[in-house]
């Protein structure tokens, strides 16, 4: 008996890094197992690295590449096949099809109709077990596109924390922007376009300026920069912009003291889940869908969006509290790599895959 794991991306290295880690749980769990893969994409290199059984898709499509598939299932008495992208979904679809495999696991990543074109069909998902979505946000949208929710479950693609284990340079952003050692960096991520969230940054600016002068707001956007004059007349020493904040993001998040989302998180989870990886602490919205590991002073100070003295607030107290600064950022990267971590997810899938195969009464081992 096998798993068979078919993975057609060539670059997509954030989901590949996850794809990786399932082999690698797999592997430690005993499964038999067998990796597709397309040539010199970053899976195929890991998977020669770690000694990984790795095969070649010659081609993603045509019945000559099916059947080979097929062939190699049923030679290998394949029990369940997990089509990591939408690469590779059409040809492991019809070989698992020809080999009559009794699981078949699906892995969404995306949340575009051109993705999500073939799994829309009628009959695709006939005889699929489970959809993977690798984000509430790819969920709802399967979900709006009329998918059966049973079909669906959310399981991230999680965070490597290999790249964390590094030490970072904290001082990048203090020698850009000519900042001291002593000086506070706080992170504003925003739109910048947008004249009224500005304009409330602005004027929050201004007021922590007079109550914490060593508090320094870097503001990390793109948008065309708009500034009313009389907000230009407030005076805030205090803001500074970052525009090429994204060229440079894995050199300058560690720099910061503290990373603020004021006004929504929907579209940032995965930066925050970075932040957290990193132990960088964060302020967020008290809003409806924000990630359920955002907890009140335990793992982030949430503030009210419609307050506007809400983001005052925050910033001041983590600019006070040192202590539950600290706090902040440890509680946050325990529960990160408990619940996110690339290693949490792939073993969340396997689990997924055991539970799919006792309700089917299939054997896996």
């Amino acid at each position: 008996m096998s798993l068979f794991q078919i993975d057609a991306a060539e670059n997509n290295t954030q989901a590949q890094i996850l794809t990786l880690y399932l082999m690698l749980e797999l592997k430690c769990r005993g499964y038999p197992l067998h990796l597709y893969v397309r040539s010199d994409s970053y899976l195929h290199r890991k998977a020669q690295e770690n000694n990984l059984p790795v095969k070649l898709l010659k081609s993603q499509n045509g019945i000559l590449s099916s059947w080979r598939l097929a062939r190699d299932m049923k030679r290998y008495n394949c029990k369940l096949v997990h089509l990591h992208d939408s690469g590779s979904l059409e040809l492991g679809l019809s070989a698992a099809s020809r080999a009559k495999i009794p699981l078949r696991i699906i892995s969404q990543r995306k949340d575009t109709d051109k993705h999500s074109r073939l799994l829309l069909r009628p009959r695709t998902l006939e005889d699929v077990a489970l959809i993977i979505a690798v984000s509430s946000k790819i969920g709802r949208f399967l979900r709006e596109k009329g998918i059966n929710s049973e079909l669906i479950q959310t399981i991230p693609l999680g965070v490597d924390y290999a790249p964390f284990s590094v030490l970072s340079d904290k001082n990048y952003l203090r020698r850009e922007l000519s900042l001291t050692k002593d000086d506070f960096l706080v992170g504003i991520m925003m739109d910048i376009g947008d004249s009224q969230i500005l304009q409330r940054v602005v004027r929050t600016a201004a007021t922590l300026n007079k109550k914490t002068p060593r508090v320094r707001l870097i503001l990390l956007g793109e948008g065309a920069l708009h500034l009313v004059p009389q907000d230009q007349a407030l005076g805030f020493e205090n803001l500074m912009f970052y525009l090429g904040f994204r060229d440079y993001f894995p050199e300058a998040l560690p720099s910061l003291d503290l990373l603020v989302f004021p006004f929504k998180v929907e579209g940032f989870e995965s930066l925050i889940r970075d932040a957290l990886a990193r132990r960088l602490p964060v302020v967020v919205p008290r809003i409806e869908g924000m990630p359920e590991e955002l907890v009140h002073r335990k793992t982030a100070l949430l503030l009210a969006p419609q307050n506007p003295a809400s983001l005052t607030n925050s910033i001041s107290q983590a600019y006070e509290n040192k202590e539950l600064v600290r706090q902040l950022a440890e509680k946050g990267y325990e529960t990160m790599f408990e619940k996110y971590s690339s290693e949490a997810m792939a073993s969340r899938i396997v689990s997924e895959y055991e539970r799919l195969a006792r309700r089917r009464n299939i054997s896996l081992a």
